[in-house]
């Protein structure tokens, strides 16, 4: 009983991240059918995901601050109610100009809710293991992700897309209800746990652009994927589904076990395994972008699996460096990571219809590439302010 209770906030907090994302991974993951009825060209696309992660980078920041003001309670039954009318409108939408507002409004709840499960997980680390709770809660985009993939042949391709938007809506709005039970409004106290996390506002916002930096390839990546794969990769619609499906599963495991290895006493530091997960993931979308089936799914899986594994890596890292303002600070690597999102999917979706896939791909490398060297720039600053006693929390 000790176990399940201690495991009740994790298990939460995953649901109702899970929740906030789906509207934008079952977009990208029925492009196709979706396009084919409302016209939905790649760079339609990419600027409806652009507004998604548009209105979660304008407030994120702002919500971070109003979620250490009004509690864990209130926030998430908000940000569940936000997310299940964003659902709904998806699947009532009857033009791109419909989904795209719909999606900007579940990008309301995005920005809320990672602020919200944050400060939660991080009063609850005495009992769970912090390294744990953020790998689990950030593997919620890739269960999203695997999820959407399965909608395709199970949902989208038999009784149409629609059913798969309201089929998501319904769990989330009982989530509504579960928040009102399960979420306290006021968490206990963060404990101190091991170091490694990044702390100052200097190299806070540095964090944020590299997140940024990453998110934009990472996001890319779970938007366009199943397009290029049935129009450009020779991958059936189906199959296409099923890739995404199984690189999310990849990189679900991959966030859980980098998580992990953080509450490891002799474990890499958050920022370097970053690091190394994301010269991982340049190299996954360059295979990606080969137009080979094969290395089609070798890199969707690589990319996701190592390359798109890092997000809750950098959540602890704030976390950690942040115990007293944990929700504060997440709406500001929130705000780096939705500008990411924003204008990755934006611009590149522009890319493609312009030039190609290919060249959209060899972008989203280059982005995962400056997003390492940032980060490396980060932890060797770090370092230094840790041997001079500055800058970085210490257990």
């Amino acid at each position: 009983m000790a176990v399940a209770l201690a495991g009740r906030p994790l298990l939460f907090a995953t649901v109702t991240t899970t929740a906030s994302i789906s509207p934008l991974f079952l977009v990208g993951a029925q492009a196709v059918q979706i396009g084919a009825d409302l016209r939905l060209s790649p760079a339609t696309l990419g600027n409806a995901v652009a507004l998604f992660f548009g209105l979660t980078a304008l407030s994120s920041a702002t919500l971070g601050r109003l979620v250490e003001r009004a509690g864990v309670r209130v926030s998430l039954v908000a940000t569940m109610v936000v997310s299940c009318a964003s659902l709904a409108g998806v699947a009532a939408a009857q033009s791109v100009v419909h989904l795209a507002l719909a999606l900007a409004v579940g990008g309301l709840a995005n920005g809320a809710v990672h602020p919200s499960t944050n400060k939660l997980l991080s009063a609850e680390s005495a009992r769970v293991p912090l390294g744990l709770s953020m790998g689990v809660k950030q593997s919620a985009p890739a269960l999203a992700g695997l999820l959407a993939g399965l909608a395709v042949p199970a949902v989208a391709l038999t009784v149409g897309w629609r059913w798969s938007f309201l089929a998501a809506a319904v769990p989330t709005f009982l989530l509504v209800f579960a928040a009102a039970r399960v979420a306290p409004q006021e968490p206990r106290e963060a404990r101190p746990v091991r170091g490694g996390g990044i702390a100052g506002p200097r190299l806070l916002v540095v964090v944020a652009v590299g997140a940024g930096c990453g998110g934009a390839a990472g996001n890319s990546l779970g938007t366009f994927l199943v397009d290029y794969g049935a129009n450009g990769a020779g991958v059936a619609e189906g199959a296409a589904g099923l890739t995404l499906a199984v690189a999310s599963g990849m990189g679900l495991l991959g966030r859980i076990g980098a998580g992990m290895l953080m509450d490891r006493p002799r474990g890499p530091g958050p920022v370097p395994l970053t690091v190394g997960l994301l010269i991982a993931g340049t190299v996954g979308h360059l295979l990606v972008g080969t137009g080979n089936t094969v290395a089609y799914v070798a890199g969707a899986i690589v990319a996701y699996g190592l390359g798109w594994a890092w997000s809750g890596l950098l959540h602890y890292a704030v976390v950690v460096g942040h115990p007293a303002g944990a929700a504060r600070a997440t709406g500001v690597l929130m705000t780096g990571f939705a500008s990411g999102g924003f204008l990755g999917p934006l611009v590149l979706g522009h890319v493609a219809h312009a030039v190609g896939y290919q060249v959209l791909w060899v972008t989203t490398a280059v982005l995962s590439a400056v997003s390492a060297v940032l980060l490396w720039c980060v932890h060797r600053i770090a370092e230094s302010e840790r041997g001079s006693g500055h800058g970085v929390v210490a257990p």
